[in-house]
């Protein structure tokens, strides 16, 4: 688990969020953590590291990852659902391999 926090620290950097403190919430096809800025806004950090490498080959394609942002922006736009909203790392692209 610690090589996770290592990446995801490491991923933190591409953000334009400081960091006060982050909390691992779980793991299973993804790492998910919880990361809270000095003014206590909340952010979900989710890695594509999954527990197991039964499907990893998939869902971590990038294209595979793209699909899902581009499915949940469609969502927020043209539905009343709560859904996450990206965020894009500080080069402006939305996803970093």
């Amino acid at each position: 688990m610690n090589e996770h926090l290592s990446i995801a620290m490491d991923a933190l950097n591409s953000y334009s969020i400081t960091c006060k403190s982050i909390e691992f919430i779980a793991q299973s096809g993804n790492t998910i953590y919880k990361v809270t800025d000095p003014d206590n806004n909340s952010y979900s950090l989710r890695l594509h590291l999954s527990k197991g490498d039964a499907l990893e080959g998939f869902w971590s394609k990038p294209e595979v990852i793209r699909s899902e942002m581009v499915w949940l922006q469609a969502l927020a736009l043209e539905t009343d659902l709560t859904v996450p909203a990206l965020l894009r790392i500080t080069t402006g692209i939305s996803l970093r391999m």
